[in-house]
């Protein structure tokens, strides 16, 4: 019988399918063997390996790609189809948990305590140095949300009361416990600035309705360079018999919101004045307090020149709107323009 002639090359090609065929059942024999193997020694020893800082997570994800179980759990291994374990950072530590809600703080209100110093005005902490600079140091819970102050004044005087930490408001007082003044928490804390008469006073602060924890007081007093007891006709500064210039300086705001001046002309005078200072206006009153004229306000202060018949007058100064400050009334009468409008 005939011998088949072999193909160029010298190999027939079933015999090269069958040994490619047996090359790719031997790989895969191979990488499966190497994978289940992987996957045993991974159990065993994976526990150990991923506790590692930085090659533990090498190790974690090629235990995902073989599906082994690398976490001791305690009772052996798992299946591998059990869920993700908790998120974890690069360390391989599990995060703390988030904070508890507020709830869980209202909850504890029971456990906090209130001390009876300070919660009432009849048990106000007294305040005898107002220089501030010593801070009066206090404290505040949800139950426990305000402190009050007693200070006396001997004087007029412009109180500063300034408060932080914890204190989210605070007001001024008058003896009876009549709020005054109000002032909630801004960015660098509580402030009130105001000028009083003399007598008592309180400083009451407010606490936080969440907050626990303590704040700072400063309250400052500084005494008013202003006449007192000129607030009234009977009680008017007495200037004399007007002539030459005569200066008088004074103060008006919250504590001294107005002054009066008694002057005489002995004759027939022309009244110059001029009140410096843009915190208040001038009015000219008769000897029974009738206004008779206004001053007018110019870029350098209030101005008034009226000529009058001989007599008792008075001069009222009276705030002006809300401003606070110190002023300087000049006072002459002038025979000689008298004259000459006449």
């Amino acid at each position: 019988m005939a011998r088949r002639a072999l193909p160029r090359g010298g190999v027939d090609k079933p015999v090269v399918k069958k040994r490619i065929d047996e090359q790719l059942w031997f790989r895969a024999g191979t990488g499966l063997t190497a994978t289940v193997g992987l996957g045993l020694l991974l159990n065993w020893a994976g526990p150990s390996l991923v506790k590692l800082p930085v090659a533990g997570q090498v190790f974690l994800q090629l235990c995902r790609v073989v599906n082994a179980t690398c976490e001791d759990t305690g009772g052996g291994l798992q299946a591998s189809s059990r869920p993700d374990p908790k998120p974890t950072d690069r360390l391989g530590v599990v995060p703390p948990p988030p904070p508890p809600p507020p709830e869980e703080h209202e909850a504890d209100l029971a456990a906090l305590q209130s001390d009876s110093q300070g919660n009432s005005l009849a048990t106000a902490i007294a305040v005898d140095n107002l220089d501030g600079k010593q801070p009066l140091r206090g404290e505040t819970n949800p139950i426990d949300r305000q402190d009050f102050y007693r200070f006396t004044l001997n004087g007029p005087s412009t109180v500063q009361v300034l408060a932080d930490g914890t204190a989210a408001a605070a007001a001024i007082l008058d003896a009876s416990g009549k709020e005054i003044l109000t002032a909630e928490r801004g960015p660098a804390g509580v402030a009130i600035d105001r000028s009083l008469k003399a007598g008592t006073y309180y400083a009451w602060v407010r606490g936080s309705r969440r907050r626990v924890g303590t704040y700072n007081l400063m309250l400052t007093a500084s005494a008013i360079d202003s006449r007192p007891g000129d607030d009234t006709l009977s009680t008017a500064t007495h200037v004399g018999i007007l002539g030459e210039a005569q200066n008088f300086k004074d103060w008006v705001g919250s504590a001294d919101e107005e002054d009066f001046f008694r002057f005489e002309l002995a004759s027939e005078s022309r009244l110059n004045l001029m009140l410096e200072g843009r915190v208040a206006h001038a009015s000219l009153l008769d000897r029974n307090g009738e206004r008779l004229e206004r001053s007018d306000r110019t870029d350098f202060g209030d101005t008034l020149g009226r000529t009058l018949e001989a007599g008792v007058y008075y001069l009222h100064i009276e705030r002006d709107s809300r401003k606070e400050g110190a002023y300087t009334l000049n006072l002459s009468a002038s025979l000689e323009e008298a004259d000459a409008e006449s």
